[in-house]
């Protein structure tokens, strides 16, 4: 069957027309964009989103809050919105109805200008390299994990018997922990081990005990998991002064006093380059 690749409107406001709650359809999803037609009744029950969002309003009229700044907008408009951020449609008319589409990286597009340890191939050497890094990173495994069924992800294993999901599970864990680490909490109980377990240089006890954890999740709860988990690295990371990813390990924990290295170390190990290593590992699982 062909791609459909027209969406009438009149198509998708005859299938709002059915629903009371929520009110929107989705007509299209590809890789990481969606479209959608969003008409809410009475409120808007808006909550930030884990990627940039774009409205092309269609009908009505009403106003667009973001972050505490108020615009009136009418239909022709497009609203814009970034990831993570907080946003309602107040004061709307009872025939206001827009396109929204969602498209990206998780934690969105930052906006950062081209630097030369955004390649893939560059340790990144500042916040913005960093984020670039990762978000390259998060791209390049999030178009390989869209190419498989559920149960290629779950059924396939490698000799270890691991299959995709532990592999992400696994990679969650440890993004967690560096999330932690900037916010000067503990890295171990983030990742859900105990603090002997984590201080042992027993590597594959420690990653058996993570995988253990989440044995149980489904292939679309630790999708979502993770991409939430990443969310939260990227929050953390856009929120630090510049400065930062370069002060040493024992400034986020000081009971590691002496350990002077930069922090930034641990934090594209930890994520963008995690990723890059696994991702060979799971396509060899489901080739």
């Amino acid at each position: 069957m062909a791609e459909q690749f027209s969406f009438p409107l009149a198509e998708s406001l005859n299938e709002l027309s059915k629903l009371i709650q929520p009110r929107f359809v989705t007509p299209l999803k590809r890789g990481s964009l969606v479209l959608e037609l969003y008409a809410p009744h009475g409120t808007d029950p808006e909550q930030p989103h884990l990627q940039d969002e774009l409205y092309l309003v269609r009908t009505g009229h009403g106003t667009f809050e973001v972050a505490g700044v108020s615009k009136p907008f009418t239909a022709g408009d497009a609203l814009f919105v970034a990831a993570g951020v907080a946003h309602r449609i107040s004061a709307f008319s009872d025939d206001f109805a827009a396109w929204v589409v969602f498209y990206g990286a998780v934690g969105g597009e930052l906006a950062l200008p081209p630097t030369p340890g955004a390649d893939e191939s560059d340790d990144p050497r500042t916040r913005n390299e960093l984020l670039a890094y990762t978000r390259t990173a998060e791209l390049h495994l999030m178009q390989y994990l869209d190419s498989l069924s559920e149960r290629s992800a779950m059924d396939k294993t490698d000799p270890a018997g691991w299959n995709v999901r532990d592999h992400l599970t696994h990679l969650m864990a440890w993004e967690a922990g560096v999330t932690a680490l900037l916010n000067k909490q503990p890295r171990a109980a983030a990742m859900g081990l105990d603090e002997p377990t984590f201080m042992s240089p027993e590597y594959d006890r420690m990653n058996e005990v993570i995988r253990l954890q989440h044995i149980h999740r489904s292939w679309n709860d630790s999708r979502w998991l993770f991409q939430q988990t990443h969310a939260e690295f990227v929050r953390t990371v856009a929120a630090l002064a510049a400065e930062d990813v370069l002060r040493p390990y024992d400034y986020f924990v000081p009971a590691a006093a002496g350990e002077v290295k930069p922090v930034m170390g641990w934090l594209w190990g930890n994520t963008g380059a995690h990723f890059h290593e696994h991702i060979p590992w799971m396509r060899k699982i489901t080739q």
